[in-house]
């Protein structure tokens, strides 16, 4: 029992650090993250009518049709008394910090070691991007909670019945929670089963088992994307690919997989000796500086799939390529049978995920936007045993208080490092940190206007507009050419009839505050613009009146 003492404390201790860092932005601003108001109205609807708002007017048209999150948040407002907004903003931080000890398992069920596992569990509880993510409410952070689990449940159903069970509850949970996380399970368990049928035919209880689980799975998602998510339905599916085709092509796919991988030569994909000592450090050393040079061209250069160009801090991200890059290699060439059925499947499914996904949707930012999450979930797992292996290789600690401090350290060094947003990508705007000011203008509008009026803001300001003060906005349906306008007579054309999700509809009221100002943003997937000090001049015009300010945000009726 002493042995597994410095494991379960230093697991403890991961939690705190990893809830440390994901309440730091929800405690420092009013409101955190990017649509964070129209979450916190479906919450509060939820926990006020036990019902999802139909029709929903808000900016994401398919978030009620994949209503886990808010179920569950919701639900907790309900049984606890506490504020939908106090489990808006809270809720998913200390939800998210628990997974630390999950992903502890994988890792250790993965690699066999404790250190690969706390080191696999400190990259998740640390990494900038993870932190990011899982302190906000958001469908694909919960889809990322159940990932977890499903992978959990995956390393151990070829064991257990309990285990397969387990993934099978995992997956039906993320058929109503999010799209994009149901597609990343199916695409895994197709690369699993073509790893079994072609190359461990010997195997044959986990290809029937994987076999099941695709079936299953394939089975329910595919009913409820058609009939009960009807506009996923029609923004992602229908138009691109036929119905017939959508419907037959994963079950022809899995017979297909599953009947040719009985005709292949290869009985067994086996791992074969080491390379030695010196080709191993060999390899680490020009992993760092693959990294560097990689991380260099993009702090420089840019990716051609995001619009806003990196800067300098996106350094921060060598450490966690460099482990990741040494963690795959070694896994591959040095390492457990049990990692490389699990791990690189997955690798394999995301690069065909992000391929297809691009092909089909053509929506240039789903990559980094959505996709970028599970990947640093995935690549928290090849950079623990990365960075432990790299240690025993170059340092060679002797016992488990060497090794524990050395991780100890790095979960200091990483907690700090965490702490850091790359202000380079964006204004704080655009990843939802809105100050107090904004809120208390949203609580002024919503005793103040009238039910049924829309107002003009940017992407960020419709949020807060929508969620907090109760009333319909632009967001960039309308706002966009809105705050675009350079001439009074665009201006009022513009305002007569915009754009909205409710349809196309008189603008009764413009917020603007001292963000939008300075960096207006009207599509997530563009940089921040600052309005145009003509478009400013207009508001002064009289066509508007001035009803509320607070030396930041201002409220102007459109008369």
């Amino acid at each position: 029992m002493k042995e597994d003492n410095w494991y379960i404390y230093s697991l403890v201790s991961l939690f705190f650090v990893s809830l440390m860092l994901r309440l730091i932005m929800p405690l420092q601003f009013s409101v955190w993250g990017p649509d964070t108001g129209e979450n916190y109205y479906i919450v509060h609807y939820f926990a006020s009518t036990g019902s999802m708002p139909q029709p929903y007017y808000g900016y994401g048209q398919t978030y009620t049709e994949f209503p886990g999150v808010y179920e569950l948040l919701g639900s907790l407002s309900a049984i606890s008394g506490m504020p939908a907004a106090t489990i808006t903003e809270l809720g998913m931080p200390f939800i998210t910090s628990v997974l630390v000890f999950p992903v502890a398992s994988i890792g250790r069920k993965l690699s066999g070691s404790r250190h690969i596992a706390l080191a696999s569990s400190l990259f998740y509880s640390t990494s900038v991007i993870i932190v990011g993510h899982t302190s906000i409410i958001s469908s694909d952070t919960m889809g990322e909670v159940l990932l977890i689990f499903f992978l959990y449940f995956y390393t151990s159903s070829p064991d257990s019945m309990f285990g397969f069970a387990g993934m099978l509850l995992s997956m039906f949970a993320m058929v109503p929670t999010y799209h994009l996380g149901m597609v990343f399970v199916l695409g895994f368990l197709y690369i699993a089963l073509f790893c079994y049928s072609f190359f461990r035919r010997s195997e044959k209880r986990e290809m029937k088992l994987l076999i099941v689980a695709l079936t299953t799975g394939i089975s329910v998602a595919l009913p409820y994307w058609f009939f009960l998510a009807p506009e996923f339905r029609s923004m992602f599916i229908l138009g691109r690919i036929a119905t017939p085709v959508i419907v037959a092509a994963p079950y022809i796919l899995l017979a297909a997989i599953a009947l040719a991988g009985q005709y292949s030569p290869w009985q067994q994909l086996t791992v074969r000796g080491r390379n030695g000592e010196s080709g191993a450090k060999l390899y680490v050393l020009a992993a760092v500086v693959i990294s560097l040079l990689s991380v260099s061209a993009v702090a420089v250069y840019g990716l051609s799939s995001i619009p806003v160009k990196p800067g300098a801090d996106v350094m921060l991200f060598v450490p966690t390529l460099v482990f990741s890059l040494v963690g795959g290699a070694f896994c591959m060439r040095f390492s457990l049978k049990k990692f490389e059925n699990a791990i690189f499947g997955v690798f394999v499914a995301l690069i065909m995920l992000i391929t297809v996904a691009g092909m089909l949707t053509g929506i240039a930012y789903l990559v980094p936007l959505r996709i970028v999450e599970y990947l640093s979930l995935l690549l928290a797992f090849s950079a623990g045993f990365g960075l432990v292996t790299s240690i025993r290789l170059f340092f060679r600690p002797e016992g488990k208080m060497a090794a524990s401090v050395i991780i100890a350290l790095i979960v200091i060094l990483a907690g700090m490092s965490a702490t850091f947003l790359s202000t380079s990508l964006s204004a704080p705007s655009k990843i939802g940190a809105t100050p107090p000011g904004d809120l208390d203008a949203a609580n002024w509008i919503k005793w103040n206007t009238q039910g049924n009026a829309v107002f003009a803001g940017d992407h960020r300001v419709s949020s807060i507009i929508f969620g907090y003060g109760a009333r319909n906005a632009t967001w960039e349906f309308g706002g966009a050419a809105i705050f675009g306008s350079t001439t009074l007579s665009t201006l009022l054309s513009n305002l007569n009839a915009s754009q909205t999700p409710s349809g196309v509809r008189h603008v009764d009221y413009v917020m603007i505050d001292g963000e939008m100002v300075s960096a207006a943003n009207f599509y997530p997937n563009h940089p921040d613009y600052s309005l145009n000090s003509q478009t400013l001049a207009l508001f002064k015009t009289d066509y508007f009146m001035e009803l509320y300010t607070n030396g930041y945000a201002t409220v102007y009726a459109y008369v």
